[in-house]
């Protein structure tokens, strides 16, 4: 079980910083009304369709593209709570100093992956734009689409780098600040 608040003798989990407390928020707002979004486009595309036998042509992917972008503004906030993937096996069974050093590593490592990746996205976009691609579905250009490749990971970006300076400063890192049980 992750960090509660009512446990007694367990430490404190690391405060956010203002930054990262407000980047929490944004996201937060964000994520919700690309989520909300979604759902109320879905709920109208059944309505119109099941009653009244009409419906729009641009639901569809516009359900799926709110659905990504909330999504992947939800995805960010998961590093900090340590809530994607890892293997911890070994790093769990090192002395403090080595599990100290694996994190840091393998902080690194997701850091220097997402950096590529939002380089990445960032070219691509570019391409899109000088392309000038439009979406068939959605009439909107790709680029716009796309946008949330360099946004999302530069967000993971952020809090990868966060990560990084709590496990080399030797804070409690992604484990104790997870909030469930």
């Amino acid at each position: 079980a992750g960090y509660r608040e009512s446990d007694p003798g367990r430490a404190e989990p690391p405060r956010e910083g203002p930054f990262f407390r407000f980047l929490t928020r944004i996201e937060n707002v964000v994520m919700a009304a690309f989520l909300l979004a979604a759902l109320a486009i879905g709920g109208a595309q059944i309505v119109l369709r099941y009653v009244f036998n009409t419906g729009f042509v641009w639901s569809e992917g516009a359900v799926v593209v709110l659905t990504i972008w909330g999504s992947l503004f939800g995805a960010s906030q998961a590093i900090t709570r340590g809530l994607h993937v890892r293997i911890e096996f070994i790093a769990d069974n090192l002395p403090e100093p080595w599990r100290r050093a694996a994190d840091v590593l393998a902080n690194v490592i997701s850091a220097a992956y997402v950096g590529v990746l939002c380089w990445c996205g960032v070219l691509y976009v570019q391409f899109l734009n000088r392309i000038n691609a439009i979406s068939i579905d959605l009439e909107l250009p790709e680029w716009l689409i796309y946008l949330i490749v360099p946004i999302s990971m530069a967000l993971f970006l952020a809090r990868y780098l966060r990560e990084i300076l709590m496990a080399w400063k030797g804070r409690a890192g992604r484990a104790d600040t997870v909030l469930y049980d």
